[in-house]
C-alpha cells in the first residue's frame, strides 16, 4: 500500500509511505529554496514520486493536510 501525505500550510511538505515505511518526506522550501513555503504543485508532487520509482498510478491513498486556514484549489490548466 502506497500513501501520498500532502501538507498546504505553513512548510508544505510531501510524505511517500510505502507498507508502513517512509520511501522520503521533504518539505517545498528544500525544492524551492523560498523559508516556509505555503504552496505545492503538481511538479513538485510528481518529482517525489519520480524520486522513488512511483508513478500516481502507484498511489492507494492521499492524505491532506493544512495548518492554514487555507482552501484546496485545484487547477486544471488544460482547460
Amino acid at each position: 500500500m502506497v500513501i501520498l501525505g500532502l501538507h498546504f500550510g505553513h512548510d508544505a511538505s510531501i510524505a511517500i509511505i510505502r507498507d508502513g515505511e517512509v520511501l522520503l518526506c521533504v518539505e517545498r522550501e528544500r525544492l524551492t529554496r523560498v523559508k516556509h513555503a505555503l504552496t505545492l504543485s503538481s511538479q513538485d508532487i510528481q518529482t517525489c514520486l519520480c524520486d522513488v520509482g512511483l508513478t500516481i498510478d502507484d498511489v492507494d491513498y492521499c492524505g491532506l493536510t493544512s495548518t492554514q486556514a487555507v482552501e484546496y484549489v485545484f487547477l486544471d490548466r488544460t482547460s
